[in-house]
């Protein structure tokens, strides 16, 4: 038990005639991949991928950050649309927070809850922000994920 967050990737990929022959080809091809005929509905020819891409685990100040960013201060486990933009300011948030630890607090101060772990500024907050870094560094820079639209979700 605890806080466990998730970012996934997401994106549509159409089968439609109007989508042109690399959709279509896309769509059968996903389809293909996961053993499914590519006429499983002919009705709406359409997917849409989901791709964890980020996983956290009780890292609450990062938590608290998507909360207060992306969910309009409710933290009810749902899930919440996260802008390319809001990821290179939670990364450079927490660069930000690491060059100066005295700080970090103020920057990127930790959310008590349950089983949330702890809400010290310590060796292990210090972990989730590298971690964090580390990980938005990741998806940013892959330009594959270019054309997907992301979404946080947590749990505990």
């Amino acid at each position: 038990m605890g806080l466990d967050m998730y970012l996934r990737a997401s994106k549509y990929v159409s089968g439609w005639e109007h989508g042109g022959k690399e959709a279509k080809a896309q769509y059968a091809h996903l389809l293909q991949q996961i053993g499914l005929p590519d006429n499983i509905c002919p009705e709406s020819p359409s997917a849409t991928i989901n791709v964890t891409v980020a996983y956290w685990r009780k890292a609450n100040a990062i938590h608290k950050w998507f909360v207060d960013n992306c969910q309009d201060g409710k933290d009810e486990c749902q899930e919440s649309s996260v802008e390319r933009e809001q990821l290179i300011e939670l990364r450079d948030l927490c660069k930000s927070a690491l060059s100066n630890m005295s700080h970090a607090k103020e920057k990127l101060p930790p959310k008590e809850g349950f089983f949330f772990g702890s809400t010290t500024i310590d060796e292990y907050y210090k972990e989730d922000l590298n971690n964090t870094v580390t990980q938005l560094n990741r998806i940013l820079d892959d330009e594959r994920l270019a054309g997907f639209s992301f979404i946080y979700h947590s749990s505990w």
